[in-house]
């Protein structure tokens, strides 16, 4: 764009560029920010960025949580091999919890009862009590399945979770299928999945599906595409082909799906038909979305505004000194977004 973001704060963080938060995506409550900051959980006041808190989570800065959730004066944390809530006044540890295998680099939901979380090592999902953490269901969703299988992301709305699977189909995933899966959000229960075809062996579903009222939207990495599952007939109600882009950041804004691509481009999609509403080139790899006013804000290393209806560029900005990128998610109040980076944490004003 002619013209430059304005950056409402900046702070340094202890990560450093080796261990910037990658593609994990920020929470916002009450007026605090809570980033990931290599080996610790850090709350920020949104509104200057001085630190409340900072509270160590595991022994390793890698691999770090997919997204931090806040939520009832809670902040949820699924890091490695223990599952947290840290009190988000203060950051002292309210209740934690170790799972039998290690917690999987998934997005997690929560409900505002339950806290909902993934493991690596087997793919099962749990669901965790707020209130003290006690287990409430675990159910693996790869029962039986002779090579290994990824949980990626959850969604939860109304009674049902959904979660999006990678299932390699030969024992070094060079094959690879696609899965998604609803739960029974109170028992656990599987209530239906689909699969990609066998006879299409290069599809693999990541992120937190978005859900509408007929359809759940899912980005197929592997495939490079958009597919949108039938949420009556359990069978796809369209793909969309995104050549050239593998979709990494998915997000669900009213009617339009928005996703970025591995290549570079953005595209939002129409829930409804899969048609392409608009699409943007930005030159490089997309680690983090968010509408933000009239703005899809997209970080491409730096933060850049795009049109809602659109897609036209209008503004930009970059972090901090040179060879500097942001590298995490985007979190949004709808005035700023906020971001990591490999010189630290950024807020910036929404145009």
């Amino acid at each position: 764009g002619s013209s430059s973001l304005h950056v409402a704060w900046h702070v340094p963080s202890s990560a450093g560029p080796a261990n910037s938060w990658t593609a994990g995506r920020p929470a916002l409550l009450a007026g605090r920010l809570f980033v990931e900051d290599g080996f610790n959980v850090l709350a920020l006041d949104a509104a200057t960025g001085s630190t409340r808190w900072t509270h160590r989570v595991r022994i390793a800065p890698q691999p770090a949580v997919r997204a931090l959730v806040a939520t009832n004066g809670l902040v949820l944390v699924a890091e490695v091999d223990s599952i947290f809530a840290l009190d988000a006044s203060d950051g002292h540890t309210v209740w934690s919890t170790h799972p039998d295998s290690a917690v999987a680099e998934a997005s997690p939901a929560t409900d505002g009862s339950s806290f909902f979380t993934a493991e690596r090592g087997v793919p099962r999902i749990s669901s965790h009590a707020l209130a003290g953490g006690a287990s409430r269901w675990s159910t693996n969703v790869g029962a039986g399945y002779q090579f290994p299988a990824f949980v990626n992301g959850i969604t939860v709305t109304g009674d049902t979770l959904y979660a999006t699977l990678q299932r390699w189909l030969n024992v070094n995933g060079a094959l690879v299928s696609g899965v998604l899966v609803a739960l029974d959000r109170v028992t656990g229960r599987e209530l239906w999945r689909y699969e990609t075809p066998a006879a299409e062996p290069h599809h693999g579903f990541v992120n937190s599906p978005g859900v509408t009222d007929r359809n759940i939207l899912v980005a197929d990495y592997e495939g490079a595409a958009v597919v949108a599952v039938d949420r009556v007939t359990h069978q796809p109600a369209w793909q969309r082909p995104l050549p050239g882009n593998g979709p990494l950041p998915s997000l669900l804004s009213g009617t339009t799906f928005y996703v970025g691509g591995s290549a570079g481009a953005v595209f939002a999609i129409d829930a409804a038909t899969g048609a392409v509403r608009w699409r943007q080139e930005n030159g490089s790899f997309i680690s983090g979305l968010a509408v933000c006013g009239t703005s899809l804000m997209v970080n491409n290393f730096d933060i850049r505004a795009l049109a809602l209806t659109t897609g036209a560029p209008s503004r930009t900005v970059g972090p901090t000194g040179q060879g500097n990128i942001f590298t995490s998610n985007l979190a949004s109040d709808g005035a700023r977004v906020y971001v990591t980076g490999s010189d630290g944490i950024t807020a910036v004003d929404c145009p």
